[in-house]
């Protein structure tokens, strides 16, 4: 288990792992079988969004690598995989996709270059 919280000096902060315990049959139970699978766990990991490619993109290339190890590296939490948006988000400066024709079903137009893309979001990932 690791922690991290704002406000606190938790930062990737190693923990002890959770017990449950059941306290009376009215609590909320979480019960968990490894003996019976239903799904399969690929890895885990976060979003690489467009705010987070400029913030990254920002920083001193050595801050870059810390932060690198931290998420991906053997010492830091071992994210195995990544979420990319298509076309602008939330996070993102400004709202932007890759096909602005109106009825390009065939996607003629849609930029295989990605070009918005191109200056922090590629690199970053």
């Amino acid at each position: 288990l690791i922690q991290t919280s704002q406000g606190t000096i938790d930062r990737l902060s190693p923990k002890n792992d959770l017990q449950f315990e059941t306290v009376n049959k009215y609590s909320n139970i979480i019960k968990i079988s490894t003996k019976n699978t239903h799904q399969t766990i690929h890895g885990f990991g976060a979003a690489f969004t467009e705010a987070a490619s400029i913030n990254f993109a920002a920083m001193n290339p050595i801050i870059q690598e810390e932060i690198l190890e931290a998420y991906f590296g053997k010492t830091g939490i071992q994210y195995s995989t990544g979420r990319v948006h298509m076309n602008s988000c939330d996070f993102c400066v400004e709202s932007y996709n890759f096909d602005n024709v109106t009825g390009d079903n065939e996607l003629k137009y849609f930029d295989m270059n990605v070009t918005h893309d191109q200056r922090t979001m590629i690199p970053f990932m």
